[in-house]
């Protein structure tokens, strides 16, 4: 059973590296060129609750995090 852990501890290590520096550019420009806009339309429309505007600003708030730990920061700099 202790090497049943250990097994399963290993596997999930498996998905743990770095991303492509080229891929996290691209990520970057992405970002920055759809994020500001979808920010202002998100806050902008009188169809969506709170809640759905909440999501959706999370949504591009983990964007940004994910962008800031492969070292690419979210915002222009």
């Amino acid at each position: 059973m202790k090497y049943c852990w250990l097994l399963m501890a290993s596997c999930g290590l498996v998905g743990c590296g770095t991303v492509a520096p080229a891929y996290v550019e691209a990520d970057r420009l992405t970002y920055q060129a759809i994020a500001p806009e979808y920010k202002h339309y998100v806050e902008k429309d009188a169809d969506l609750s709170e809640a759905e505007k909440a999501m959706r600003l999370q949504t591009l708030g983990t964007w940004a995090l994910r962008l800031a730990a492969a070292g690419a920061g979210g915002q222009d700099e």
